[in-house]
């Protein structure tokens, strides 16, 4: 996954932290992790921050976030996306 932080946008170069933005492999599954680096086995995935999250939380579907160019990857992994994350809506008004 290639990740954009548009944060990176109003920080000053010389500041050490920069964002978020970077190349990441995600493995999804019963234990889930992500690593520096872009495997070329797998396919890419394009994502804004927001996009991203939004797809992670279940605020979002892939398709709709592909729609609104949040995120862009081939066909098939939108719909392979679509088809696991099947998480329930978030509910606002929690209480922190």
């Amino acid at each position: 996954m290639t990740l954009d932080d548009p944060i990176r946008h109003h920080l000053d170069s010389s500041l050490p932290w920069q964002g978020i933005s970077g190349e990441y492999t995600l493995h999804l599954g019963q234990e889930c992790k992500v690593s520096a680096g872009h495997s070329k086995k797998l396919p890419q995935l394009n994502a804004s921050v927001g996009g991203f999250s939004r797809l992670w939380l279940g605020a979002a579907s892939a398709t709709r976030l592909a729609t609104s160019g949040d995120v862009t990857a081939a066909d098939d992994l939108i719909e392979n996306l679509d088809r696991v994350f099947l998480l329930p809506t978030p509910a606002t008004g929690w209480q922190f």
